[in-house]
């Protein structure tokens, strides 16, 4: 540069400097000055306007405009070696030039990366021009570098931050990389109470970065907000639920067309399937649910339930009629029999369905109680609609002469496509057939295998860990789930809990006691173990440590909290160690607090709460390094609620919690825990009690309840052990499957017990029973457990992966309790009948006595 060329245009200086951004930061910073340019304070545009939002952006951009002054000119002041300067009146300090550069505008920041002028500024009495020259990427990581070499106070506030914006890559000095850079925008906490106005703020947001996008050439933005990832989720979800309903229903009339062999049976079918999940969608408009991922899939799983009701009822229909019986007797012995089966089922499922109901998952709650409003609907239509209709058409049939039950509806012989389908099913029934041989010839064998299995099963229960990641419920066939996913990675962000432990206090915080009593708290921190310190005392952020903040220079450059008119009021109230005065006063406290709230209102706001009535809460952030291990957890637990004393004695303090951090995530592990536990409860005493009532009252033996419900237990150790073998881990959703495996599957072992007590009271022996019960129920159990298995089964194609493992496990889990019913339940309910006889306690009689342990139950 011509120095005398300068000096004889003393109004006219220029700064020249080699300079250059990459092209990352380049890009950075001019996408968040598009958005402001468009948001700058008290002159907001019209879209903002349009989208009812000014309000809080006014109040949010100067804090932000702050903050990136402050980094700006942290920044320019380490390169000025770089720069050739020439002043008339001396040297300049840095501090005198960061705060040349604080003041200038979005724009001409920009130019000072990527190359350009900034024309007539002020400074120092004169008007200055300025030209920067593309910095090189070597001067760029030079002055990167230098920020974590020779870092003053403020600089190290700037290598945090790009720190927390750079990816994980990033490793200065040594390593200068960077595969990508988070700006982060802070919102009005006033949003959390208006979604609309929040929906709008974050679409505006997100249009800006589009429109920017469309010339960034290689780079990619993506705007991630908590409305645009569950509308682009929820979206995604139900377009995958709709593909999962259509391939529920063609799996379903496959199924009944194979079993039923009868168009009208299967129209019949379909119709009240549809109606059922007409009602569940009904119900839940009229509840007020909003459809979420979890919820769109319950119409999938009525489907498959639901169905059930229909082939029992068909199935059995079909064998009275062949047995002779004329149209309405068939019906009527049908209901009277198989329809008291399914009413037993029906309530044991809407049990297991119910007992979610208490979970303290809202979601899962709602979720519980619309699956069981859809058992019940599907009962009802199934219960009445299809019967009342084959009656109809049966004896219209009937009056014609035509046959009911035609040839192709029958398993007994028939030619071509019958006989083809008549093999299929004796092929069934006669591999189904294998529980009756098991339980005539091995019971004892049989029984030994299950309960070795089941012990296994339950023991690897201790062994499945407990499971709380946002990544588990992160799609990654949804664009903007995988980005979240990439910046919680890459964030190193292990979970969402973090490692920070917070004291919520509430009461009337700006005191002089409340302020003491958390001096003495934070204080008793020091010497926890698992609390970390620096320079002998607990890191601890809290409105104490903000106060110091703003009221004590650090020396070594632009302390950008420091401010000395707080200062002055600070030191009215506290001596030079930060400890409150003798002589302070409430109202000093106040007025700290009041001008913390208004000056510096989103560091305010992280540690103290302003409702109508004053200063009614605070956070003490507390800082931890504690093991995953729940003991170890809950020991930092109760230290920290001995260190915490001096704020929960405190007159002044209405109540103080211990939350967040990995506290909060192990009682969230266990209220998961617990939530299973119960629902396990809940839904065996429930299914116990009604079964044993009801066989009590029909076959005067409550045991018999016991025997039906016991193959549930072994279903559930066996459900453990898979996911133990298959590393899925308790979560919200899986720990739903246990008291669903005891609901659902039961219902099987109920058509089971209940036909034995038919058979037996018709006076059969006790292993011909068994046999004519499985071969008789089989194809129906079959079927039922089939389309129930397609239900839950067709979920692994959904898009969240909790709903794909709960679906796969609860499919799965039918499939025990299917196997359980046809293979391990015999064999219980041969050894109690064969007792039974021995004892003299039935006589096995056809038409005996309704006083007779094996009447019929019809």
């Amino acid at each position: 540069m011509d120095k005398s060329a300068i000096n004889a245009t003393v109004n006219n200086y220029e700064i020249l400097a080699e300079e250059n951004a990459t092209e990352a930061l380049n890009e950075s910073m001019a996408i968040v000055d598009l958005y402001f340019s468009n948001f700058t304070h008290g002159n907001l545009c019209t879209e903002c306007r349009d989208a009812g939002t000014a309000s809080w952006y006014s109040g949010i951009l100067p804090n932000l405009n702050s903050a990136r002054a402050t980094i700006l000119s942290s920044t320019i002041p380490q390169s000025l070696s770089a720069f050739e300067l020439a002043m008339p009146t001396g040297n300049y300090t840095p501090t005198e030039m960061m705060e040349l550069f604080s003041n200038i505008s979005y724009d001409d920041k920009i130019v000072v990366f990527s190359g350009g002028n900034i024309t007539n500024m002020s400074f120092a009495g004169f008007t200055i021009n300025l030209h920067f020259s593309p910095m090189s990427d070597d001067e760029l990581y030079s002055i990167i570098r230098n920020v974590y070499t020779n870092a003053t106070f403020e600089l190290k506030f700037l290598a945090e931050l790009m720190n927390n914006s750079f990816t994980k890559e990033f490793s200065p000095p040594d390593k200068i990389y960077a595969v990508g850079m988070m700006i982060s925008l802070s919102l009005s906490p006033e949003l959390s109470n208006n979604r609309e106005r929040a929906e709008n703020a974050e679409s505006y947001i997100n249009s800006v970065v589009e429109d920017y996008e469309k010339n960034s050439g290689r780079l990619v933005y993506t705007t991630l907000g908590v409305y645009l990832i569950s509308d682009e989720i929820m979206d995604a979800s139900m377009e995958s639920m709709n593909i999962i309903l259509t391939l529920a229903f063609i799996f379903v009339i496959i199924i009944l067309a194979i079993i039923y062999r009868n168009v009208f049976d299967l129209f019949m079918s379909l119709i009240a399937l549809g109606m059922a999940v007409v009602w569940v969608y009904g119900f839940g408009s009229l509840m007020g649910y909003v459809f979420n991922p979890l919820l769109i899939a319950v119409p999938v799983l009525i489907i498959g339930l639901g169905i059930d009701f229909g082939i029992h009822i068909t199935m059995r229909y079909r064998e009275e009629i062949m047995e002779g019986l004329d149209v309405r007797g068939a019906m009527v012995k049908t209901i009277g029999s198989v329809g008291f089966a399914l009413l037993l089922a029906t309530f044991t499922t809407i049990v297991a369905f119910l007992s979610n109901a208490l979970s303290p998952i809202p979601a899962l709650s709602q979720f519980g109680i619309l699956c069981a409003f859809g058992i019940f609907a599907s009962f009802v239509i199934m219960v009445t609609l299809i019967p009342a209709a084959k009656v109809l058409r049966d004896e219209r049939r009937e009056r014609a002469g035509k046959p009911i039950v035609k040839g192709g509806d029958s398993t007994e012989g028939g030619e071509g496509l019958a006989a083809i389908r008549g093999v299929g099913v004796r092929v069934l029934n006669k591999w189904m057939s294998l529980g009756a041989v098991g339980s005539e010839h091995h019971p004892y064998a049989v029984l030994a295998i299950a309960v070795i299995i089941t012990v296994a099963g339950f023991y690897s229960l201790t062994q499945i860990p407990t499971r709380f990641d946002i990544r588990d419920f992160l799609p990654e066939e949804v664009p903007i789930a995988r980005e979240l996913s990439f910046m919680l990675d890459e964030y190193g962000i292990e979970n969402v809990f973090g490692n920070e432990v917070v004291v919520l206090v509430r009461g009337n915080i700006a005191t002089v006691e409340f302020l003491n009593a958390a001096e003495r708290s934070i204080a008793n921190m020091s010497d926890d173990k698992y609390v970390l310190t620096e320079g002998g005392k607990a890191k601890v952020t809290s409105i104490l440590s903000l106060m110091y903040d703003y009221a004590n220079y650090t020396p070594g450059g632009n302390d950008y909290r420091y401010d000395p008119v707080f200062a002055t009021m600070y030191e009215k109230c506290f001596d030079d160690s930060g400890n409150l005065l003798p002589n302070a006063t409430d109202d000093d406290v106040k007025a700290l607090m009041d001008w913390l709230y208004e000056n510096a209102t989103l560091d305010a706001t992280s540690v103290i709460h302003k409702g109508k009535e004053g200063y009614d809460g605070a956070l003490l952030r507390v800082e931890v390094n504690v093991p995953d291990d729940r003991k170890k957890i809950y020991e930092l637990r109760s230290l920290l609620s001995d260190d915490i004393k001096p704020i929960t004695d405190s007159s002044v303090v209405s109540s103080a919690i211990i939350t967040s951090g990995p506290i909060l995530k192990q009682l969230i592990h266990d209220a998961l825990n617990q939530s299973q536990i119960n629902s396990i409860i809940i839904t065996l005493i429930m299914c116990l009690i009604a079964l044993g009532i009801v066989y009590l009252a029909l076959e005067r033996s409550f045991i018999l309840g016991v025997l039906t419900t016991l193959p549930m237990v072994f279903c559930m150790a066996w459900l453990f052990g898979t996911m133990y073998l298959l590393d899925i881990p308790r979560n919200v959703l899986t720990i739903t499957i246990a008291s669903l495996t005891v609901g659902l599957g039961i219902t099987y072992g109920i058509h089971v017990s209940h036909r034995f007590a038919e058979e037996l009271a018709e006076g059969k022996e006790v292993d011909e029973a068994m046999y004519t019960t499985v071969m008789r129920v089989g194809t129906a159990i079959f079927g039922a457990a089939i389309t129930t298995i397609a239900g839950f089964g067709l979920q692994v194609f959904a898009l969240l992966p909790p709903i794909k493992q709960f679906g796969g496990m609860t499919a799965l889990a039918i499939l025990y309790s299917f196997l359980s019913s046809v293979f391990v339940l015999p064999s219980l309910l041969v050894l109690w009948a064969k007792h039974r006889r021995k004892e003299g306690k039935g006589d096995g009689e056809k038409g005996s006595d309704k006083s007779s342990d094996t009447e019929n139950i019809e």
